[in-house]
């Protein structure tokens, strides 16, 4: 599905792309071979939460094989981080 985007609802996404951007950029620079990803998670939670923003994957739980094979033939219609919007997705997170 392809939405269209109003141009305030454009501004917008414009502003959570740069953020984005801004958070993987710092990450990218602090993290080495054995950065603990535990430590990764503190910093990109401190970062969302510094921008007064707010992530669609905190406590995010990822479907296990067994689930996937279980579920993956329905689809759900459950609303996935779309603002609202319903898409045919894995029921995997919620906003």
């Amino acid at each position: 599905m392809i939405e269209i985007l109003s141009p305030a609802e454009l501004t917008r996404a414009k502003g959570t792309g740069a953020l984005v951007a801004d958070i993987l950029q710092t990450v990218k620079s602090r993290s080495t071979v054995g950065t603990n990803l535990l430590d990764i998670d503190r910093w990109t939670k401190a970062m969302i939460a510094e921008a007064g923003a707010q992530s669609c994957y905190v406590d995010y739980a990822p479907l296990d094989a067994g689930r996937l094979a279980t579920t993956s033939a329905r689809p759900s219609t459950t609303p996935y981080c779309t603002g609202g919007h319903t898409t045919t997705r894995l029921p995997t997170a919620t906003c």
